[in-house]
């Protein structure tokens, strides 16, 4: 019962004359003069009753002891107004909802009205919130490079236009609200590349701790929201790059050459004359030293794809002005090319979410 002195405060969009019932959820603050206040949504009961079960039985039941402007007053106990008033809003004027492409606050914003729409069973809500979550994230290695490829491009602004992106923060995905977002809801999917961007961020760019929050040329992360069980997975996965990157840095190299340098290693008896008996690989292990030392965090999956372009480490490398022979080239292409793919597979083992998702496409 919803006590008789109550401050009853209409919805200004969701309070409709002709409704026929009303549903009142508690605020959070009462009144300055210590009653309790309650925002009060003047609503029609067969739309609710359209969308969602739990309201059809809600309003199938005897009549309710309160009325409120000759009709029947619900007190919609344990719910908050925003949420609540959100949750209407999608149902009443869904045209009038936006939700801004790669906002890093969607998660955030819009939990509260998915845990609502899984209360009152209203699916079709719940899937298209939780898929728009889910846009925001690549889940396949394709979507990966044409994301990063964007941001990159973002982030290079400046060069031709002369005005730096100081808000990149602010215009792409935060990786830890995805997390919480997707363990709690279920899009799993999201998990292995919100994860391997969370390992490239340091600790030091915090969202809590940018002036203003949030804002930042370089990409933030909300540190603070991350919990001890996943802050443990992150740190494996970050040592399974680092393990990775490590073992770049001095690969084996023989099975990344052409049958023809490879059989002129293997005919070399003096190691002093490797070097000129094999220059294939000894430019492949200058450009591997090059690509894996200048990458400023783990990125395996961006160093990687550095060696389709090895112009860009031509100083590193310049005691083997010639290059790579073409057999050579070719053969490190494709190397390159599985590799990536090995590698963007390997992250649910890597961050240790097996019993959460399956590996994620190619």
């Amino acid at each position: 019962m919803i006590d008789q002195n109550a401050i009853l405060e209409p919805h200004a969009q969701l309070y409709f004359a002709d409704g026929d019932v009303v549903l009142a959820v508690k605020q959070a603050l009462p009144h300055e003069d210590g009653r309790t206040r309650y925002q009060v949504f003047r609503v029609h009961k067969a739309l609710l009753r359209l969308h969602s079960p739990v309201f059809a039985n809600m309003f199938s039941d005897a009549t309710p002891a309160q009325l409120h402007e000759d009709a029947p007053l619900v007190d919609m106990v344990g719910d908050e107004a925003a949420a609540f008033a959100s949750l209407l809003m999608w149902i009443y004027f869904p045209s009038e909802v936006n939700i801004e492409r790669w906002n890093p606050d969607t998660p955030i914003n819009i939990a509260p009205t998915v845990r609502l729409a899984t209360k009152y069973l209203i699916d079709s809500l719940r899937n298209h919130l939780v898929k728009r979550v889910v846009a925001d994230w690549p889940c396949t290695l394709q979507e990966w490079d044409r994301q990063e490829a964007e941001i990159s491009a973002m982030a290079n602004a400046g060069t031709t236009s002369g005005k730096p992106c100081s808000k990149l923060s602010r215009s792409v995905p935060e990786p830890v609200a995805a997390i919480a977002f997707a363990l709690e809801f279920g899009c799993t999917e999201v998990l292995p590349a919100a994860f391997y961007t969370l390992s490239r961020i340091p600790i030091n760019c915090d969202w809590d701790r940018a002036r203003p929050p949030g804002e930042s040329s370089v990409r933030l992360a909300r540190w603070s929201m991350l919990e001890s069980h996943n802050f443990i997975r992150f740190l494996r996965g970050c040592s399974a790059l680092d393990s990775y990157c490590e073992r770049q840095r001095n690969p084996y190299l023989t099975p990344l050459l052409s049958v023809d340098c490879e059989a002129k290693e293997e005919d070399s008896e003096d190691e002093d004359d490797e070097w000129f008996e094999t220059p294939c690989r000894d430019y492949l292990a200058q450009l591997f030293d090059a690509i894996w030392t200048s990458t400023p965090l783990r990125d395996p999956l961006r160093s990687l794809k550095d060696l389709a372009e090895p112009e860009r480490f031509r100083s590193a490398i310049k005691k083997c002005p010639e290059g790579l022979c073409w057999p050579c080239q070719g053969k490190l292409r494709r190397w390159m090319v599985a590799e990536r793919k090995r590698e963007w597979a390997a992250l649910v083992g890597y961050f240790e979410l097996g019993d959460l998702c399956q590996p994620p496409a190619i």
